[in-house]
């Protein structure tokens, strides 16, 4: 009980009720109004709080941000900008309590924006850019703009663009916190010409026919074959083509170290015509069919 209870406390409750003595409240003071920045540590001094007639054993912090904190000298830091009521409350030794109320007001700051770069590429190609920002108010959320300095603007931390001119171009990164703040930063993007695509087109087409069944059953054999302009083999080009005459079917290969691919037409009964291929189309990534340099673009053979 509070006359004969273990502890400081209840022992100078005790002696307080033994005098016949009421204890008196302890006086909270939070210090004056306040103001920051987001992100900044602010200092709350309950130095000047007392008690008339005992002493303050716990000062506690409510910073009306949903924060707390314990301790006659505090700091905190506000994640977002705002009018925030602080409240202190303090409890002496006989466990009376008093409460003391402040207010800050927390300022928005802008984010810093980094468009980092410089960027370089060609005509055509996508470049990707990556932007980042930093903002003391980490309860914000960003919103990042590219402008590419031809015209053409993105959204997001990360884009891609192409350019359709080579040329030096400004991209100016844009960055917006959802309270209005405004950071910029420019970089540069150097564009090329794009390199020169290599060509390729149809050198020739061999036809000859296999038989079986003593003659019964034919088919006719294609053999294409692709260069480049200089008169090189090209591999891995995609060539597609049809037959016609004594069938009908259609065809797709791809061409070896050789330049070479082979189609086999349909098998025909008791053959008597003409088996015809025709190169529809030749493609390969990064090269130019140019079907006008084609030595040939079909060709026949008859049985």
């Amino acid at each position: 009980d509070q006359y004969y209870g273990w502890g400081l406390v209840n022992a100078y409750a005790a002696l307080q009720a033994a005098l016949g003595g009421e204890n008196q409240p302890p006086v909270a003071d939070a210090g004056g109004n306040k103001t920051g920045d987001e992100g900044e540590e602010i200092t709350f001094d309950a130095s000047t709080s007392y008690d008339p007639d005992g002493y303050i054993v716990s000062y506690t912090w409510d910073f009306g941000d949903g924060s707390t904190a314990e301790g006659k000298v505090v700091t905190h830091a506000y994640a977002d900008n705002g009018v925030y009521t602080v409240t202190l409350t303090v409890k002496d030794n006989a466990g009376a309590t008093d409460t003391d109320t402040v207010t800050v007001t927390i300022y928005n700051v802008a984010p810093t924006a980094d468009a980092n770069g410089p960027y370089s590429g060609s005509v055509g190609e996508e470049i990707t850019f990556t932007g980042s920002a930093s903002d003391p108010g980490t309860a914000d959320t960003l919103t990042y703009t590219w402008d590419f300095g031809d015209g053409s603007t993105a959204t997001g931390q990360t884009v891609t663009h192409a350019y359709s001119q080579p040329g030096n171009y400004t991209v100016t990164l844009t960055v917006e916190d959802d309270d209005g703040g405004v950071g910029t930063d420019t970089t540069y993007a150097v564009i090329t010409e794009a390199p020169a695509q290599p060509k390729m087109h149809v050198e020739s087409i061999d036809m000859s026919t296999q038989s079986i069944y003593w003659g019964w059953f034919t088919r006719a054999v294609a053999t294409v074959t692709i260069y480049d302009e200089n008169g090189n083999p090209v591999e891995g080009a995609t060539v597609s083509g049809h037959w016609s005459g004594l069938t009908s079917d259609t065809e797709q290969g791809t061409t070896d170290a050789n330049g070479q691919v082979t189609f086999y037409s349909n098998w025909v009964f008791l053959a008597s015509g003409t088996f015809t291929f025709t190169v529809d189309n030749v493609e390969k990534s990064g090269w130019i069919y140019d079907s006008a340099a084609n030595k040939e673009t079909s060709d026949s053979i008859t049985v």
